[in-house]
Parts: C-alpha cells; structure tokens; sequence
C-alpha cells in the first residue's frame, strides 16, 4: 500500500526540480514534466495500467525501476505548505484515481483517495459495488481508508 501512496504522490508533485506547486490541474503538471521524453511519459501510462492489472510485489519492482530510472520524488521534502490535489487518467473500467494530499512543514498530515467513475460516483461510496467487492473480504469503504492512513 505505500507504494501507491507514492505513486499518488508522484503524480501529484512531478514538475520541474522535484518541487510542488499548491493545487493547479495536476495532470497538466505531469504533462509539463520532462516535456520531450516520449519514453516517460510511457512509463506513467504503463505503471497506470501495471497498477489496474498486477500483484503487488510486480507493481513494487516496476514503481521502484521507475523511482530510480527518472530520479522522481516520493515524500513531502521541498514542497509547501497547502492542499494538492491529483489524479490519474480514466481507466479500461471508466474510473481516475482521485487523491488530495495535505502537507504542513514538509510532512504529510492528511490523505483523501477514491477511484471516481465517469459517472461521478466514487467507489468507497458505491453501495453497489462494494457489496459485489464484499466477497473478496475488503470494499473500497474498508480499505481506502486503511491506504490513506498508511
């Protein structure tokens, strides 16, 4: 799961010299960084999909290789106080990943995730969906909360 606490927060503080800017359109950031490396930004859309689609421990190895490879940033250190806000592009099954991080004196105090469809709804506060994902013994409404607070 802190994995993909960094990943959210990767997109949301990937801009020029590893520093954040308080919430503006976080994927235009994301597009404004390293603007003329194709092979980048196909490694973000690749990790998105590695995220929808695989274990664990094969997002970890390929989070990391990607960490290192772009020299990208994973913690609060550098940027400012303020509420930042980002998200992922629509996935296969319609919904972006959503989160809103806090940050006080280079620490992250508070995190809000959701997955949101096209629709609008989120998925922690779809009733329909989480009963159908009850039988995997989790729902969104359990373990969004568990993820923020790690």
């Amino acid at each position: 799961m802190k994995t993909i606490n960094s990943i959210l927060f990767i997109f949301i503080c990937i801009i020029s010299n590893h520093s954040c800017i308080e919430h503006r359109d976080s994927l235009e950031e994301v597009k404004a960084y390293k603007p003329d490396d194709e092979y980048f930004k196909a490694s973000l859309v690749n990790l998105h999909f590695i995220i929808e689609t695989s274990p664990i421990d094969k997002i970890d190895t390929v989070f990391k290789q990607l960490i290192s490879n772009y020299d990208l940033p994973v913690s609060a250190d550098g940027c400012q106080n303020g509420v930042y806000i980002g998200e992922s592009p629509y996935d296969a099954y319609d919904y972006r990943h959503w989160v809103k991080i806090e940050i006080k004196d280079e620490r992250i105090i508070s995190i809000d995730y959701n997955e949101i469809h096209k629709s609008g709804t989120g998925k922690q506060e779809d009733e329909s969906y989480c009963k159908k994902m009850s039988v995997t013994g989790t729902t969104p409404a359990i373990a969004y909360p568990i993820l923020e607070n790690q």
